[in-house]
């Protein structure tokens, strides 16, 4: 092999690497993704604020125990 052989082979190592780790990390990435945290802290504003399901309106009413 030429020095320009080694160094095309290099290369293509290299790039494989790359690639290899590069789709490992992505995986570890999307299975390791942080839980949502619940959203208990906003049943002080969960009747006037746009950003609050239904679900969690309803979550809400029924830890503060009454109906508005």
């Amino acid at each position: 092999m030429t020095g320009n052989e080694i160094a095309k082979a290099l290369v293509l190592a290299f790039y494989c690497v790359v690639a290899i780790s590069s789709i490992t990390m992505a995986v570890i990435v999307i299975l390791k993704a942080p839980q949502r945290p619940p959203r208990e802290h906003l049943c002080s504003v969960a009747e006037i604020s746009p950003d609050v399901t239904q679900k969690e309106r309803e979550h809400c009413r029924l830890i503060r125990g009454h109906k508005l």
